[in-house]
């Protein structure tokens, strides 16, 4: 046991002097004259003495509770550090500037894998976003289409709603993400503007899918309080490389 939780040892040596001086005094003063009084003094004693062990014993025993819970959320916050720390090394790269169509870059530097990745690019005092999604060549027909990784899930984030997800980014592999042509919202190339007012982000869960992380190009990291919500799972029912138009808003 740690020195915070002995008794003080003044207290206990003042305790005893003053029991001593008591009992002196009490025999002195004749009010204990018989073995009958002197057992039942010293009942009282050893049951007051009982009582001042148990209250004593119930201040180590809150005072460990504490340290046990001082050290458990010391134990959370590292914990949450760590897993910010690693999220850090997800590293999203915008590779097109203005008057291009988008295209991101995601490395996975983490630890772990990192899912259902949506990936977008806002523009300042703009409405509506850029989509978009991970394109893979058709063996048989040499085109590009959607990457069969894709998934159709709308969801809705700050307002706004995304709806491909990349289905998983694995440690030390980079996936690029091109802008949804298919998309009445992203038919148009980048607007022809500062290139600082755009930035490109990136929303993913943890391998376990039970945290959800919004990065940006420029290096911000937020966790958020609580997943997306989830507004709609489409099923793909048309052809490779088709995209659903419908529910989007114009980028004006």
């Amino acid at each position: 046991m740690s020195d915070r939780f002995k008794l003080p040892r003044r207290e206990v040596i003042a305790a005893v002097a003053v029991l001593l001086l008591a009992t002196v005094g009490l025999w002195a003063g004749r009010v204990i004259t018989t073995s009958g009084t002197l057992i039942a003094y010293a009942t009282a004693m050893l049951a007051l003495g009982a009582v001042g062990l148990a209250g004593a014993t119930a201040g180590v025993l809150r005072e460990q509770r504490n340290a046990n819970k001082l050290l458990a959320d010391e134990a959370n916050r590292r914990s949450a550090q760590a897993a910010e720390d690693d999220i850090a090394c997800v590293v999203i790269n915008r590779v097109s500037g203005p008057g291009h169509y988008l295209r991101v870059e995601v490395v996975n530097n983490s630890s772990r894998a990192i899912r259902q990745v949506y990936v977008w690019a806002d523009i300042e005092r703009v409405i509506g976003r850029y989509h978009t999604v991970v394109l893979e060549t058709d063996p048989r027909t040499g085109h590009l289409q959607i990457s069969q990784r894709m998934r159709v899930f709308r969801i809705t984030v700050d307002g706004k709603e995304l709806y491909h997800a990349f289905r998983a980014i694995f440690p030390g592999q980079s996936v690029l993400f091109d802008q949804d042509t298919k998309m009445n919202q992203c038919r148009d190339p980048l607007l022809e503007i500062d290139n600082a007012s755009i930035k490109a982000w990136a929303l993913f869960a943890n391998a376990a899918g039970t945290t959800w992380w919004k990065c940006s190009e420029d290096g911000e990291i937020y966790r958020l309080d609580e997943p997306p919500t989830l507004v709609q799972e489409v099923p793909r029912q048309l052809g490779p490389g088709t995209a659903e138009s419908s529910n989007t808003i114009s980028i004006t």
